[in-house]
């Protein structure tokens, strides 16, 4: 599990960059994000990505302790769509 949580932090980090060097407040797809940095700047969206991966950190650990396949699976899902998300926008934007 240690694995993928590393994985999903590189990923988000990757896509908290990616956003700040090339996109701006309109552009952004998540529109809670959007509303965050255009109200707070880049101060907010970083601390929305870190209260974002917080949530998820704390919904997955007590996914874990019911079911750790279950666990596994949304983080392998999460890693994915943020990876693949990252990948997407490097093709588009760069």
């Amino acid at each position: 599990m240690r694995v993928l949580w590393l994985l999903y932090l590189t990923a988000s980090a990757a896509d908290l960059y990616l956003s700040i060097l090339n996109l701006n407040p309109e552009m952004e797809a998540n529109p809670l994000a959007a509303w965050t940095w255009a109200a707070f700047g880049y101060k907010g969206l970083i601390l929305f990505k870190i209260l974002t991966i917080l949530v998820i950190y704390f919904i997955c650990n007590s996914i874990y302790n019911k079911s750790r396949l279950a666990a596994k699976c949304v983080m392998t899902f999460g890693v994915c769509v943020t990876t693949l998300t990252c990948l997407l926008f490097g093709v588009i934007y760069i």
